[in-house]
This record gives structure tokens, sequence and C-alpha cells, in this order.
């Protein structure tokens, strides 16, 4: 099974008896057994604590991914309550040191685009469904009581997160999300993309331009400079793109010293309007990109969609779209244990699976890969699954030929 595979190939259980030490009594269940519950319930498609329960009654299921034993959802929901912050600094460091080892594994040509890794920083807001819930005091842009939910990508695996209440400052997040993986970053070329809320000089000139990084950032906020000098630039200024859109775009760059910032930087300016329109509508990219022309920003930034994408496919295919518990820290404990799922996943995709899957959504590998239907039997003294062939998609039931007559089994471990 590809889950406890990659759950001792990547020191997981060690990793988690190691540092996180919160169950000091041996009786009940222990921190590994709590956390890779939650983890297999994550990576069998259960959405909430009460997709433990089903999980529970699936013997055959804990057999296969080497379970001893699955936690009720109330003691699941008691012992996230319990997180300390020292505690949750420490399921942060664990989610990691994962990605790291797991970066490492990987083949570079596997997430690398052109030679480059691409990192992603973005936040989501997290409706609460009713009054009571820690953090959320104040009311987002739509006035719905939120959290904010930060994330920083590495290619597609969730490398760091934090959760926050919507008043919270993620400027001077962003450097804490980024720091623990400073050192591995600058073993490759690196491009971020950010969003208009990393438009600051605290990210920009204070992190990335420091640690050497490029960059492109979508500006959308203080852009009444940038749209006078927009309309300043003559007509030979700017490039005509095309568009299978039934608009005119056309791309110019610009150079401004935005007030309080250390230095003058590169824009790209992009006008466009309908044919039935009259004026032209902006938006701008800044970049420290000097080796692209402005319809090469243009076309890179791009990118950045399919990362929103990847943000939102997480929040729909994991149902994380609404926080669980009233307790803000239970709901920062739930939320990195659901991130670290997240990157197993990626790593099982990568590491385990034929390329047909690496670029799979969640919920397609829940229901092709960790789904499927099989019967485990007992047969000299080992546990054996067999699965329903006409049930497994062709090019994955290829793969596992392959491996099983190559002879590379895994028995399960208890976990």
């Amino acid at each position: 099974m590809s889950f406890n595979r990659i759950f001792r190939e990547l020191g997981l259980k060690r990793l988690i008896k190691k540092k996180l030490k919160k169950k000091l009594r041996r009786r009940g269940y222990s921190d590994v057994c709590y956390v890779a519950s939650l983890l297999a319930s994550f990576l069998r498609g259960g959405r909430g604590l009460c997709g433990l329960d089903s999980l529970k009654k699936d013997k055959s299921y804990q057999d296969v991914v080497g379970l001893k034993g699955v936690p009720a959802p109330s003691s699941m929901g008691e012992y996230l309550r319990s997180f300390s912050q020292e505690e949750l600094e420490v399921i942060y460091e664990i989610l990691a040191e994962v990605v790291i080892r797991i970066i490492r594994r990987v083949g570079k040509g596997q997430i690398l685009y052109n030679g480059w890794l691409y990192c992603f920083a973005d936040g989501s807001l997290l409706e609460v469904r009713g009054r009571y819930f820690e953090g959320t005091e104040k009311r987002d842009y739509n006035g719905n009581r939120s959290l904010l939910w930060l994330c920083f990508y590495i290619g597609p695996f969730l490398a760091n997160m934090r959760l926050h209440p919507v008043v919270y400052d993620q400027h001077g997040d962003f450097k804490e999300l980024v720091e623990p993986f400073l050192k591995q970053l600058k073993k490759y070329r690196i491009h971020f993309f950010l969003d208009s809320a990393y438009y600051d000089h605290k990210v920009i000139e204070d992190v990335l331009e420091r640690e050497g990084f490029n960059y492109t950032v979508s500006v959308n906020k203080a852009v009444s400079p940038l749209e006078r000098l927009a309309e300043g630039l003559p007509s030979s200024a700017w490039e005509t793109l095309r568009d299978d859109r039934q608009e005119l775009r056309q791309v110019a760059e610009l150079t401004h010293w935005p007030q309080g910032w250390g230095r003058e930087h590169r824009y790209i300016g992009v006008r466009y309007r309908a044919k039935d329109e009259m004026f032209f509508h902006y938006y701008f990219i800044l970049t420290n990109r000097e080796d692209l022309s402005p319809s090469e920003v243009v076309e890179l930034h791009a990118i950045k969609g399919d990362f929103e994408n990847q943000q939102k496919n997480l929040l729909c295919d994991m149902g994380l779209h609404h926080p669980p518990m009233h307790s803000l820290n239970a709901n920062r404990a739930y939320y990195t244990l659901a991130a670290l799922a997240h990157n197993l996943l990626q790593g099982i995709k990568l590491l385990y699976l034929p390329p047909l899957y690496h670029t799979k959504r969640n919920h397609t590998l829940f229901h092709h890969v960790l789904q499927i239907p099989a019967r485990v039997i007992k047969h000299a003294r080992t546990l054996v699954v067999r699965l329903e062939q006409e049930l497994i998609p062709s090019a994955l039931h290829e793969y596992l030929l392959k491996l099983n007559t190559s002879g590379a089994t895994t028995p399960p471990t208890p976990l």
C-alpha cells in the first residue's frame, strides 16, 4: 500500500515519535496513532472528523495501511484541542521536514519546469458555520465570520501554512513561511508567483531580493501612479498580444519607484478592451526578470492561475472550506495535518505511480488509487491484498503487474 510505504520510507513514524510528545502515558492511543489515523482518513477521501467513523469500521483498510486502531471523532477532537502553541510549532517543523525529504527523493525532472522551481504564496478565506469560533471576532470584506489560511507552495507541495484571524498582517508572516526552506531553495533556480496581497517592500525587497529569488507579483492596489504612467506612453510603446478572446490586449514596460520603497522597479503594464468598448482597462505585474520581454513575463505569470486552482482543488477535494472546530489552535493543528496528507499524496503520485497520474487531482487519486476495491486475506502467515482487476484503471493495473513480477512487495508495518 502506497500510504504505508511512503510513511515508512520517509521515516515519518520515527519523526513523529522524536518531535511530538503530547501523549506521555502509555494508556490509550499514541501520537503516531492519532496522526496516522487522521492522515489515513484524509487520504481515504474523508471530510472532517466524521471521516474517522467510516475508517474505524473498515478493518480491511486498517490492515492494509497498518493501523493498530482508529480513535473516535470525539477523541480526535479532544486531542487536537489540546495542542499548545509550542506543540503547533512542532507539527509545523514536521510538515517542513517531510516536504524537504520528499523533494530530495523526487527527481528534478518531476518538479522543475524548464530548469526552474516555481513557488507560490497565497491566502484563502475560510468561512465558519456558527458564532462561537475563536479568532473570528472580525469579519471579512463580505461580512462573514472567517479565518485566513496562508499557504506557501513549492511546486505541487504545500510546504508551509498558517491559520490566522482575518485582521492578521500576512506580510510579516511571509518570511516565517519561507524561512525553513531557504537553504533547500538555494540549490535551484527559483521563481515566486505572488498575489497582490504580498505587494509590499517588506516581502519584495527585504525577503525575495535579499535572498536572490526571482518573482512576478500581481499588482491591483495603489495602481493610480502606474495607470498615469501607462496612459502617458506613446502608442509605439505598446505591443499587441495574440489572444483568442474577443478583445484587444497590449503590453508595455514601465519603471516606477513606489512610495516608501528602496529603489525603482520594473513593471509590465497590460491594457485590454473588448471590441465594442472605447476605453482601456489596466492591470500590472511587478517583476525582476530582466531576461524576459514584456510579453514573455505576461505568459509566465499566467502560470500563477494553475497554482490558484491547485489551492481551490485542495479546499474542495479535502473538504477544507470550513474549519471543523471552535478552538483556533485545534483548527491550526487540523489544517497542518491536512497539508501533511496532501504532501504525502503528492509524494505517492510522483514516486510510485505512472506518469498518467502525475497531473491528476486529489479526488481522482482517492477513487482510482487509494480506494481500489480489494480483499485482505491471510496466506502463509502474511497478509495478502487481492485487487479486483476489472475495477482498476488499465494504466495502474499494468504498473502494478510490473511491480508484482519484479518482486517489489512491501508488507504493511503497524503504525
